[in-house]
């Protein structure tokens, strides 16, 4: 069943299949127009091939209740919000009494039992969806533009602005996504625009984007460049706490500091990783380090409280020793963990000298065959040395 008018054609499609006695007559919209036939939308009980690729407009409620096969461009600049209507207020399957017809004389036919004004209403509709569909003078960049403009979700307003050709035009959108409020849709039109220090701003106020749109904004403003990228994140780690989560390893390949802010934000995130990247960057902050590294002794990850440990070779304090030795002992513990803590006792310990009065000095000499033993002649003025036997 189909209408024909001049060079265009829309079809709704009759099912062949026998359904309980019943026939089912699907929408099935073809247009064949002037420009070679842009494509065909049907809904999703209808199969057919197609030699263009199937197109999502990005709404999803449109792409999971149509398939649309056609060129990209122009089956968004056409689809807007007026056609969509127009298309889903056509009738979807419907079933139909069959009847059978067999005359005394060997004639038999077969036929549905439908409305005929129902039927003829479906044509007209799909008669001025054809009309949208196929303007006489189209201008897809201005159709483009208005759903830049209007388009109902954040993909399809950015999926139309990227199939502008025109560079006035082109402008124009660009101009209208920057005023967009979605995230990801401005930083695409500053791109655009080439507004750097605009995208640098947002970009540190806003946080990260998806990863493909970082990667086409890193690629702007550095222009492959790693020494500009290097920069880049340094400023940007600075402002926002997420890009010092995103980019933990980029930030490490690029030997960029953070400061101890941001230090602190990898230190108590949940993923090991990170933790341990954030504990290896406290050893460049010193004594300032020192009341936090202090605490991850305790950790109960062997590893964090291995790494913590290790940096208090170079800052820990007398106040450090016993707390370190309380998280080494016993049998379960990590070779790891408990190497580490016995550089760390005899290097705080060396630092802040062993023979003060009343010092204590836990040696951690394994090559010793008299371990354990209470060392006198170690000691002077009064002080201890005690070797630690792991």
């Amino acid at each position: 069943m189909y209408h024909q008018k001049g060079s265009k054609h829309i079809s709704l499609r009759l099912n062949t299949s026998d359904h309980d006695g019943m026939e089912l007559i699907e929408t099935y919209v073809k247009v064949k127009s002037r420009l070679n036939g842009w494509g065909k939308i049907s809904r999703h009980k209808v199969g057919f091939e197609s030699s263009y690729a199937r197109v999502r407009i990005g709404i999803s409620s449109f792409d999971d209740s149509y398939l649309v096969y056609g060129d990209e461009r122009v089956v968004l600049a056409r689809l807007n919000q007026e056609t969509r209507s127009v298309l889903n207020a056509l009738p979807g399957t419907k079933s139909f009494p069959k009847w059978h017809f067999a005359s005394p004389h060997g004639f038999e036919s077969w036929g549905i039992s439908a409305e005929y004004n129902e039927l003829n209403s479906s044509i007209d509709q799909a008669l001025a969806l054809s009309e949208a569909l196929d303007p006489e003078e189209p201008n897809d960049d201005k159709a483009l533009l208005e759903n830049v403009k209007t388009g109902e979700t954040a993909l399809n307003r950015r999926l139309c602005f990227a199939h502008i050709i025109h560079p006035q035009i082109a402008l124009e959108a660009a101009e209208a996504l920057r005023q967009d409020s979605d995230s990801d849709n401005q930083i695409v039109a500053l791109i655009a625009l080439e507004r750097a220090d605009d995208l640098m701003a947002h970009l540190a106020a806003n946080g990260p984007p998806s990863e493909e749109l970082l990667k086409k904004a890193l690629t702007y403003l550095t222009n492959n460049d790693q020494e500009k990228e290097r920069q880049i994140w340094t400023q940007l780690v600075t402002q926002h706490d997420a890009w010092c989560l995103l980019g933990v390893e980029k930030l490490k390949t690029l030997d960029v500091e953070l400061p101890f802010d941001r230090i602190k934000v990898l230190v108590a995130h949940s993923d090991k990783d990170i933790r341990l990247n954030g504990i290896e960057r406290l050893g460049r902050h010193g004594v300032e380090a020192r009341p936090l590294l202090a605490e991850l002794i305790l950790d109960s990850d062997d590893d964090l409280a291995a790494a913590a440990i290790e940096l208090l070779v170079s800052c820990g304090e007398l106040s450090e020793v016993h707390p370190i030795m309380d998280r080494c002992d016993g049998v379960l513990r990590s070779t790891k963990l408990k190497q580490a803590g016995r550089i760390a006792i005899e290097a705080i310990q060396t630092r802040h000298g062993v023979q003060a009065d009343g010092g204590l000095a836990l040696s951690p000499n394994e090559q010793n065959d008299e371990e354990g033993r209470v060392s006198l002649e170690a000691a002077k003025q009064g002080a201890v040395s005690i070797k630690n036997k792991s």
